[in-house]
C-alpha cells in the first residue's frame, strides 16, 4: 500500500492520513430510520412458522439494469454486494441453533497488540516496527465474552467466458453450478490467522462462511496456531527488511526461491491447515439463507441480468 505514487505507507500517522483524514463520512449516506423499517421482528407465537428470529422486507423501487465490462472484476462485486447477506447467515445460525445470545459486531481495522513484538522472541529481531492491521467482516461474541472472528465469503457465480476473446478481454460470462465446500483454500490462511492475532489473545478461533448464490453456505471454523503466526511474523520481519526499508520491489517468487527449506515447509504447513485441520460447523441449506422479500411477498431476484 502506498500514500502515494511515490511513498510507501511506514507509520500510522501517514496510514491515518491515508485511510481517515482523506475519507469521505459514509454516516451521511446511511439512512437509519429507513433500514429499521425494513426489519420486522416474529411474533412469539408465530416464531415456529417462521425460520429466521427477523423478517427483511425492503420498499420495492424499480430494479434497474447496467451492463459492466469488468472482467474477473465481477467477483469482487459480487462479493461485496452479497457480504451482508452471508454475515446475515451467520448470525441466524449461530442465534437459533448454539445460542440465542450470541451477537455479532461490527468492526473496522484492528490493529496487532502492542505486546506483540515481545512474544515472538525466536523469529524475529525486532517486531514492533511491523505496521500490522486486520479487518475481519465482524466479530463473534459470545455471553461468556469469549470472541471469534468473522470472515465471510461469497463465492461468484459467473465465470469469464474467455472462449473467442481477443487479448483476454470478454464481456460475457457464464453461469457456474460450485457447491459450497468443507475446506479453506491456503490463501484465506493468513487473512484469517492475521485477524485472530490483531483481535487478541482471547480470540483463539475465526469462523469463516463460505457461501454459494444457489447452494447454502458451509460455515467452517479454524483454530489459533499461534506458531505459525510466530512464523508468519518472521517472513513479515524478512519482507520488511528486505523490500520495504530498502524501497525494493520483491522479484517473482522471492521467498520461495531464496527462502530456502523453511519457507517450503511454512507453506506447506498452511496449505495444511486449509485442507486438514478447518472444522465443518454446519451446512446451511439454501432455503435457510436468508434473502429479502418485498412488502408485496415477491421474492427479490438474485440477478437483474438478462440471461442467455
Amino acid at each position: 500500500m502506498t500514500a502515494d505514487s511515490e511513498h510507501v505507507i511506514k507509520t500510522l500517522s501517514e496510514m491515518n492520513r491515508v485511510l481517515i483524514e482523506n475519507a469521505y463520512s459514509a454516516k451521511e449516506e446511511i439512512d437509519e430510520s429507513s433500514n429499521s423499517r425494513c426489519w420486522k421482528r416474529i411474533p412469539q407465537d408465530q416464531k415456529n412458522k417462521f425460520p429466521f428470529p427477523a423478517k427483511y422486507m425492503p420498499d420495492y423501487k424499480s430494479p434497474s439494469k447496467k451492463g459492466i465490462s469488468v472482467g474477473n472484476g465481477v467477483r469482487m462485486i459480487w462479493g461485496n454486494t452479497q457480504e451482508a447477506t452471508a454475515i446475515l447467515t451467520a448470525l441466524n445460525y449461530f442465534t437459533t441453533s448454539v445460542d440465542p445470545n450470541i451477537t455479532v459486531h461490527e468492526v473496522g481495522m484492528t490493529i496487532s497488540p502492542p505486546e506483540a513484538g515481545s512474544n515472538y522472541n525466536n523469529s524475529c529481531s525486532n517486531t514492533s516496527d511491523l505496521l500490522i492491521g486486520a479487518s475481519p467482516d465482524a466479530v463473534l461474541v459470545y455471553p461468556n465474552g469469549e470472541i471469534e472472528a468473522l470472515e465471510v465469503k461469497n463465492h461468484c457465480p459467473f465465470l469469464v467466458n474467455r472462449r473467442g476473446a481477443s487479448n483476454n478481454q470478454s464481456k460475457s460470462f457464464y453461469l457456474s453450478n460450485r457447491n459450497a465446500t468443507s475446506d479453506i483454500p491456503p490463501g484465506y490462511i493468513p487473512q484469517l490467522m492475521m485477524e485472530m492475532f490483531c483481535l487478541g489473545p482471547k480470540c483463539r478461533s475465526a469462523v469463516m462462511v463460505r457461501q454459494t448464490a444457489i447452494h447454502g453456505a458451509a460455515i467452517l471454523r479454524v483454530k489459533r496456531d499461534d506458531e505459525w503466526i510466530d512464523e508468519m511474523m518472521y517472513w513479515l520481519q524478512q519482507f520488511q527488511v528486505q523490500f520495504v526499508n530498502l524501497g525494493v520491489a520483491p522479484p517473482p517468487n522471492f521467498f520461495w526461491e531464496n527462502g530456502g527449506d523453511r519457507y517450503k515447509e511454512f507453506v506447506y504447513r498452511t496449505k495444511h491447515i486449509g485442507m486438514h485441520e478447518a472444522e465443518l460447523v454446519a451446512y446451511v441449506e439454501n432455503n435457510r439463507i436468508q434473502r429479502p422479500k418485498f412488502r408485496n411477498n415477491l421474492i427479490v431476484p438474485l440477478f437483474l441480468d438478462d440471461n442467455n
